[in-house]
């Protein structure tokens, strides 16, 4: 069946559903539902041709084009991108099952060994066990764990040591209290867990091999950081400003032609504040649509507009590290603050609020799996915007600043690693992370929200293994 063949491409290409997601160009949400066999595209569609696609340019990235070949029987012939994924697409609808679980780890190289043994790290930093302790638990010799988190060591889907390693985090992460930072590093729902349900969970995403996305983006934003000219001022972009004028507006393109309202509106007033919070996904920002929300966000900074932003905390690492790289000059005015609620999103419903006080708010509330086709509210009038507002703030109550920005560098207090690359400085401790500028513009970037946190800190860890 298809979706046992994506599952098996995915392990093939040692990624996971969200990188190949990246490369193909479309949401994880599509490569999930052909995971699940939730949709069935056809052979020559769209779908499938972005799919083949993504999936040649993720095996040349890491390394596995002989293996992704060697799968599809092309393995002598051409290596082009049109020959292997003609092959590809093939393979995939020939109608003959493969064993899922064929791509064994010890087969995809020390990479996976060491996203493995940095996740392990990080659970063992949490629940405070050192090599020895954990050692002594699950009755092996210290130097194996030792081996495990440097990458040095792969475990066999056979072995069961991974489960036994897991039983004792689990245990000792639910004495320890550590359930709310645990959920913010693997997604963890709302609600108490036994070890037995803990332990399968961690299991899961020791399993997953999801980390080398978080190095590469801490990678551009300090690449792009150390390049951020002495001078500069925001470009002046052109803005579309025709305007959809409604109580309402419905689905995706409603969102849109509500938000340029909203924008617009903000610049002819010149708001001195803008609150944005929304758990819905990113799709609505795709078709070219980003390039003028963008250029109307950048306008209202322009304008000296203020933008208190509420990030959704389950968005990955990635995704949080990437929306500041791509609006850096935007952060780097200090006109933006970004936080992220603690309180943790549920799956029934969605929300979107988009407030300019005292002026207007786009505002929606709905069930999840009908986002697309959502309503979404323009409101104007005070009682309304007041009740807007006491939304928002509830939220806010509830939030951290997801990075603090400061004009100068900034030094941590306390025992911290410490990692100087020429014109960047990375100050890293077991539960923040300061990133300095040492080159005008000076600014520091600071935080605390782990899956940042641990991003960094796989990086650094990374750059000492080099």
């Amino acid at each position: 069946m298809l979706k046992n063949k994506i599952t098996y491409l995915i392990e093939l290409l040692s990624a996971d559903s969200r990188q190949l997601a990246m490369y193909s160009d479309f949401s994880e949400s599509v490569v999930s539902r052909l995971k699940t066999g939730a949709r069935q595209p056809d052979k020559d569609s769209r779908t499938i041709s972005k799919l083949v696609r993504g999936a040649y340019l993720c095996s040349e990235d890491k390394g596995r084009l002989d293996a992704l070949c060697l799968a599809i029987g092309c393995a002598d012939g051409d290596r082009d991108i049109k020959t292997v994924c003609t092959a590809l697409t093939d393979w995939l609808f020939d109608g003959r099952e493969v064993d899922s679980f064929a791509a064994d780890s010890s087969s995809a190289g020390g990479e996976n060994g060491s996203v493995f043994g940095r996740k392990l790290g990080i659970l063992m930093e949490l629940a405070e066990l050192s090599n020895s302790r954990l050692s002594k638990a699950v009755n092996v010799d210290p130097s194996y764990i030792s081996r495990l988190r440097a990458g040095g060591r792969q475990i066999k889907r056979s072995n069961k040591l991974p489960k036994r390693i897991c039983d004792i985090l689990a245990a000792r992460l639910i004495e320890k209290d550590c359930l709310n930072e645990l959920s913010m590093m693997i997604s963890l729902p709302v609600g108490s867990f036994g070890t037995e349900e803990l332990s399968d969970r961690l299991l899961r995403w020791l399993s997953e091999r999801d980390s080398p996305d978080d190095l590469i983006i801490v990678r551009q934003f300090i690449r792009s950081l150390e390049n951020f000219p002495a001078q500069f001022e925001l470009p002046e972009l052109p803005i579309d400003d025709k305007c959809v004028f409604s109580d309402s507006y419905f689905g995706t393109e409603g969102l849109r032609q509500a938000v340029v309202r909203f924008l617009c509106q903000a610049l002819r007033n010149e708001s001195r504040e803008l609150m944005l919070y929304s758990d819905a996904g990113l799709e609505w920002l795709g078709n070219n649509f980003l390039t003028r929300w963008t250029a109307l966000m950048t306008a209202c900074i322009k304008k000296n507009t203020r933008i208190k932003i509420i990030h959704n905390v389950d968005r990955n690492a990635c995704e949080l590290l990437t929306a500041i790289t791509d609006w850096l000059p935007l952060y780097m005015t200090g006109l933006i603050e970004p936080y992220y609620c603690v309180r943790k999103q549920g799956e029934r419903f969605g929300c979107t609020i988009f407030l300019d006080p005292g002026s207007a708010c786009v505002e929606s509330f709905c069930v999840k799996s009908i986002e697309s086709s959502a309503e979404y509210s323009y409101i104007t009038d005070p009682e309304g915007l007041e009740n807007c507002r006491r939304n928002f703030d509830a939220l806010l109550s509830d939030s951290l600043p997801l990075i603090k920005i400061s004009p100068a560098p900034q030094q941590m207090q306390g025992n911290c690693s410490v990692l100087n690359m020429g014109k960047i400085q990375i100050c890293l401790s077991n539960r923040s992370v300061i990133v300095n500028k040492l080159s005008e513009p000076f600014m520091s970037f600071s935080a605390t929200h782990p899956l940042v946190c641990c991003a960094f800190r796989n990086f650094v860890e990374g750059q000492s293994g080099e």
